[in-house]
């Protein structure tokens, strides 16, 4: 008996996108680690010569500011950048990257159109937000984690489904008498429970939320590449209905040979 599984794909795109957040992860720690090592702005950065008045003095500073919030933004795109965006090569700017990273408050102040300063509260603010990413990213692999789990789990009862199945096919029914085809029906029956059993379980697994994001969304998110939005669902749904089916045909020599 063959019949057509989504799993090992679905498998798969979690997979791709655990090692997605797991990277994600490893950049905005590499990110917090250089923040670190950029020199904070603290009061002026140079002092004014006499002989003009203190414009060398005012360029300078601006000039540091500049250079620090620079640093902070070619940071961000060398680390968190390209996994912030489906498209590294993308047309998205560098500062809505930050934007949607970092918020709002923080991409204001590193914008080169303003005169923010990369100063301790700023850097601050940066580390609050990274931390608030992090907290996401780890409560997301964890979820990942439990899908894959999950869908492994589905993945080997519904294999053992499939082969018991399939080994009964090997005899021909016009070769079983009356007990072998009523054995046949209750084995089908069994089958066709546990395959009820797994989309119960699925459906209890997917009304679970993973932080504010609930499960049925994160897995319409997973398998939008998919043929089906739920493979284990679907999987399940198809070995029940095959099951049905060789039921019909066994109670059809049932029905000849009372």
């Amino acid at each position: 008996m063959t019949v057509e599984s989504w799993l090992p794909e679905a498998i798969e795109c979690v997979e791709a996108e655990q090692d997605h957040v797991e990277g994600k992860l490893a950049a905005i720690a590499r990110f917090e680690d250089g923040i670190e090592e950029i020199e904070l702005v603290r009061g002026s950065t140079a002092r004014a010569h006499a002989t003009d008045g203190g414009v060398t003095a005012i360029s300078h500073q601006r000039s540091g500011r500049e250079d620090r919030c620079r640093q902070v933004r070619e940071l961000f795109a060398d680390t968190v950048r390209p996994y912030s965006i489906e498209d590294v090569d993308g047309s998205e700017p560098l500062l809505e990257s930050i934007r949607a990273e970092l918020g709002g408050d923080v991409a204001a102040v590193l914008a080169p159109s303003t005169d923010g300063q990369f100063t301790a509260p700023v850097m601050q603010a940066i580390h609050s937000a990274t931390r608030q990413r992090r907290e996401e990213l780890e409560t997301m692999d964890r979820a990942l984690t439990r899908e894959r789990d999950s869908l492994e789990s589905a993945a080997t009862e519904l294999e053992s489904v499939a082969e018991t199945v399939s080994s009964m096919n090997r005899a021909s029914l016009l070769e079983l008498g009356f007990d072998e085809l009523a054995d046949r029906h209750e084995t089908l029956e069994t089958q066709r429970d546990r395959c009820r059993r797994i989309c119960q379980e699925r459906q209890t697994e997917l009304r679970r939320r993973t932080g504010r994001l609930p499960t049925d969304e994160l897995v319409e998110f997973l398998y939008s590449d998919l043929s089906v939005s739920y493979p284990v669902l679907a999987t399940a749904t198809t070995l029940y209905r095959s099951c049905f089916d060789g039921q019909r045909v066994v109670r059809d020599h049932l029905v000849r040979c009372a």
